[in-house]
């Protein structure tokens, strides 16, 4: 069997290792959380207003009955709303169907971060390996099980870094177009996908010179990009100025868009979440790299990305290699000087991680000789898997139980109609958002609605929440 095949039949090998680990995790999934929540319920709402035939009443009844749907579908981005929506459409509704393009995703990325390590590295065995620690990367299993944009928006700049390299090497408009529209998917699921945008221009100027600014692939390139930030600010206009003109209550929600990019970007003006260290102190500078033990897997890992970063350090003739791993510093000094912190945030680097430590242990690998050159490459896996494997459980946190929501919401179903809100209260489960989904899923005739807590006096009935569970219907 010649040397193609052989790593063909590893990389298959790989791929089935990293779907058995993230099912085994995924089994243990329960209720949405909130920001799952979020991301599915513009899907829910575009799936419903579609199968209606776009009727402007049923949409304002809509917007009446649910305006956190809309709300969230203007807030965030609408990337994910729309891959959910394709879910929803396919398959039906469902937590599974929420979270299903964020799991095939989490899946793809394997392939994709095996493809940019080959055509980086220039080598077989280096892609191989970081395609395994792609698959066996407790991140990409545990966050890539939620109806969240994070994973999604990492494997969509995999894939923009991927044509891009491509585009420079051989300036063919097909491989700058792709580039671009990655780029621009990569920053609908979340605005911090904008942040590869200056990024990639800086490669392609180091690599072609600055005249390649005035070239028509990259105007298109630019011009595509364009189009996907108008898609998404034009929307908070048309929100604000156009939709009020139907009497569509939607004003205020266009506003949202613009409070979203300064919740992002506007670093130390804004104030911390509770708890986070804001840039001032050493706990922010400090907060993403305590982490890297357990996002990779292991200390071995770590380790492997450590010694991959140092051999292409010193490697002659290795600066269009380490000008693209400098995207990892680049993203950790952006987040750790926002206030804003969150141990998902720096997902977007993980990928290169992955990659700089299977040519950490290719080239570790590559120090034995002979007959132990085989033996060297078992060992590391071996010890790489075992260090994973235990870094798994201390996500078992983010294993929500099962809320009750779904049969609150069941229950309040078999009584009369009416309006229904939820307590207030400050956790990330019970809460108004994943309210609203559950009860989208049943409500086919937009006979019930969700009220926000402020306006629980207009409810019918309260969803009691104690303890991040439902306790009750008043």
């Amino acid at each position: 069997m010649d040397n193609k095949r052989i790593y063909t039949a590893l990389l298959i090998l790989v791929l089935i290792m990293g779907i058995a680990l993230r099912i085994y995790s995924w089994l243990h999934l329960n209720s949405l959380t909130f920001d799952e929540a979020v991301h599915s319920n513009p899907g829910l709402m575009m799936v419903k207003i579609i199968s209606n035939g776009f009727d402007i009443n049923h949409f304002k009844n809509f917007l009446s009955n649910y305006p956190m749907a809309f709300a969230a579908g203007v807030f965030y981005p609408y990337g994910y709303p729309i891959l959910s929506a394709i879910s929803f459409f396919i398959f039906g509704f469902g937590e599974l169907q929420s979270r299903l393009p964020s799991m095939i995703l989490s899946i793809l990325i394997i392939l994709a971060v095996y493809y940019l390590a080959k055509i980086i590295f220039k080598e077989e065995k280096a892609a191989l390996l970081s395609a395994f620690f792609a698959a066996i990367n407790p991140w990409f299993i545990i966050w890539g099980g939620r109806a969240l944009a994070d994973l999604p928006m990492a494997f969509f700049m995999v894939l923009s870094f991927y044509f891009l390299i491509k585009a420079t090497d051989e300036d063919k408009t097909k491989y700058w177009v792709f580039s671009a529209i990655f780029c621009g998917s990569a920053f609908l699921m979340k605005p911090p996908g904008l942040l590869m945008l200056p990024f990639l221009i800086f490669y392609a100027i180091y690599q072609k010179g600055s005249s390649v600014l005035f070239k028509k692939n990259f105007i298109a390139f630019s011009a595509i990009i364009f189009v996907f930030l108008l898609s998404y600010f034009g929307f908070g206009l048309f929100s604000k100025y156009l939709l009020p003109l139907i009497n569509a209550d939607t004003g205020y929600y266009g506003d949202q868009i613009y409070k979203n990019i300064f919740h992002w970007f506007s670093g130390a003006l804004t104030m911390a979440e509770a708890g986070d260290p804001t840039w001032k102190t050493f706990a922010a500078w400090f907060y993403y790299p305590k982490l890297l033990i357990v996002q990779l897997g292991g200390l071995i890992a770590l380790c492997l990305s450590l010694i991959g970063a140092g051999t292409i350090l010193f490697k002659k003739n290795a600066k269009k290699t380490v000008l693209i791993f400098l995207f990892i510093p680049f993203l950790y000094l952006v987040f750790s000087f926002l206030n804003n912190k969150d141990t998902r945030y720096t997902i977007p680097y993980l990928p290169f991680f992955c990659m700089l430590a299977g040519y950490g242990a290719s080239k570790t690998a590559s120090s034995f000789k002979g007959s132990f050159h085989f033996l060297g490459i078992t060992i590391i896996i071996a010890i790489t898997l075992l260090g994973s494997f235990n870094t798994l459980p201390v996500f078992n946190i983010w294993h929500t139980p099962n809320s009750g929501l779904e049969k609150a919401v069941q229950d309040i179903m078999q009584k009369n109609p009416g309006p229904i809100a939820i307590d207030e209260n400050s956790d990330n489960m019970v809460n108004v958002n994943t309210l609203a989904f559950y009860m989208l899923m049943k409500d086919t005739g937009l006979k019930y609605s969700v009220c926000w807590p402020e306006k629980s006096y207009e409810a019918k009935y309260i969803v009691l929440v104690k303890n991040e569970r439902v306790f009750g219907i008043k």
